[in-house]
């Protein structure tokens, strides 16, 4: 961590940084300097004369098996200004779809996914459940499990070192799944060279490549232990959200805090967090993908909140830990889940969809 008069830079070990400054704005690179998303204070006037302050979020590239790849457009995300007991958060603003998508996500699917190698649909590899699925029928059950292990997926590529070259015998499953993504690979670059009309594709093919490459990678990364009440608890979460967006409302730490149920609410972090147990004074990180809970609600006037460990990628993290975490940070952590429920909304809405063998 490296701090400046007016911002806060984190830098992983993979050489990912990304740099808080004071005003709320954040920008992320990549370890060869290459920005992938990058914030902006914007204004919009109102008919009744007042001014509304709002940050604009241009992401421009983004991580696909640990190297990056760049959009074939900018992705523009909005956060509205918020006050919570006296702090300044940022509330992504949903983009919200079409009725036949949030029809799909409330009935059953056409036909059973079957967990296997291939399928592009599927939860990357990385999470253990008390009790796996075999075939996915219900759309909130996937939905829930790829918010889980797609997080937890991703904080294993961004901030674990670069892998080191090892000798030893090739896993039949990751060289069926690195020939996917190889040919994956041509398809994409044939598009983009070959035809102009393609090219606005690309994007779409790019994440449908990371979704290959993930699985590939996942299968070669430690895997994390999520147990059943926890798993519950996000599958609720993940359907709280999804009324929210079809209502065009904001996930909002206001929201959450004044919740009856926000004791058990599950925050999923959304980047490097530094902190240090409350308990031993010992550093605590958490990355992409680890959970945690209230451990004492904020009251009125409080600045940041005593969060417990539930789950961590790390073994160096003992679960059950209490730190300190500010408010700006937790309302970051609601913005990613919202975020990544949209991507997977559409993944899930686009699957149904399409015809089925």
């Amino acid at each position: 961590m490296t701090a400046g008069r007016d911002f806060v830079r984190h830098q992983t070990a993979s050489g990912y940084n990304e740099t808080i400054h004071r005003d709320g704005r954040r920008e992320g690179r990549w370890r060869d300097g290459r920005r992938m998303y990058h914030d902006e204070y914007h204004h919009r006037r109102h008919h009744d004369g007042r001014t509304e302050r709002f940050i604009k979020r241009a992401v421009v590239a983004t991580l696909v098996a640990g190297a990056l790849v760049a959009l074939a457009a900018p992705l523009i995300q909005e956060y509205n200004v918020e006050p919570v007991n006296g702090v300044e958060t940022y509330t992504y603003q949903p983009v919200t779809y079409d009725p036949p998508v949030y029809q799909t996500v409330y009935q059953p699917l056409p036909a059973p996914i079957p967990v296997a190698v291939g399928c592009a649909v599927c939860p990357p590899p990385v999470v253990v459940y008390q009790q796996p699925v075999v075939a996915y029928q219900e759309p909130a059950v996937l939905l829930t499990d790829l918010q889980i292990a797609t997080a937890m997926n991703d904080g294993m590529a961004v901030y674990a070192p670069p892998p080191a070259a090892v000798s030893q015998a090739p896993d039949p499953q990751v060289q069926a799944l690195a020939s996917e993504v190889a040919s994956l690979q041509q398809e994409v670059a044939q598009a983009a060279a070959t035809n102009d009309a393609l090219k606005g594709q690309l994007a779409e093919q790019q994440v449908q490549l990371a979704d290959q490459q993930a699985q590939t990678a996942g299968l070669q990364a430690q895997q994390v232990q999520i147990s059943e009440e926890v798993r519950q608890q996000i599958r609720q979460q993940v359907l709280e959200e999804i009324a929210l967006h079809q209502q065009k409302k904001p996930l909002t730490l206001t929201h959450v805090m004044a919740s009856a149920h926000a004791q058990n609410y599950i925050f999923q972090i959304s980047g490097m967090i530094e902190a240090a147990d409350l308990s031993t004074n010992e550093p605590v990180v958490l990355t992409t993908g680890d959970l945690i809970k209230f451990y004492q609600v904020p009251g009125e006037g409080e600045v940041a909140a005593q969060m417990m460990v539930v789950t961590s990628k790390s073994p160096a993290v003992r679960p059950g830990s209490v730190v300190m975490i500010g408010l700006t940070d937790l309302q970051e952590m609601l913005n990613a889940f919202s975020q990544r429920l949209e991507q997977n909304m559409k993944k899930v809405a686009d699957h149904a969809a399409a015809p089925q063998r």
